[in-house]
This record gives structure tokens, C-alpha cells and sequence, in this order.
């Protein structure tokens, strides 16, 4: 049986999800807002991509850079 990673329990994000970046994430991904991509590569890692004309417009953020986003961002 697999088990999880050690903090996937308290900070899991699903693909669509908007997210926040904080003041742990590398320096030109603070304080954003975008949406979660992907899963992975790494474990508690996630691409993220942002629609906020700045640039970079994506990224692969580890969990504990990102929190649960306000609910403005509509994905289909």
C-alpha cells in the first residue's frame, strides 16, 4: 500500500484549483494568483500558471509556497 507524502495531508491542491503564492515562493512568483496545472514533478511540487500579465507565466511551486486562492479564477 502507498503512502503519502508527509504534509500531502495538510497541503494538497487538485488540478483547477486557484492558488496564492507567499513570501516562500522564489521572488518573482510572490504574491501572486493563479491556478493549479499540474501535479508533480516533484513530490508536493505543482505547475502553476498565472493569467496576471506578468511574466513568468508559469511555474513549478513546492506546496508549502502556495495556499488556497480566493475563488475568482473560473476554470472549465
Amino acid at each position: 500500500m502507498a503512502t503519502a507524502h508527509p504534509s500531502a495531508a495538510s497541503t494538497s491542491f487538485s488540478i483547477g484549483d486557484t492558488v496564492e503564492t507567499n513570501a516562500g515562493a522564489p521572488a518573482e512568483y510572490r504574491h501572486r494568483v493563479g491556478f493549479i496545472t499540474e501535479a508533480g514533478p516533484g513530490n508536493d511540487e505543482y505547475r502553476v500558471e498565472f493569467e496576471d500579465g506578468e511574466t513568468p507565466t508559469t511555474g513549478y511551486l513546492n506546496a508549502k509556497s502556495l495556499k488556497k486562492g480566493p475563488n475568482t479564477l473560473k476554470r472549465s
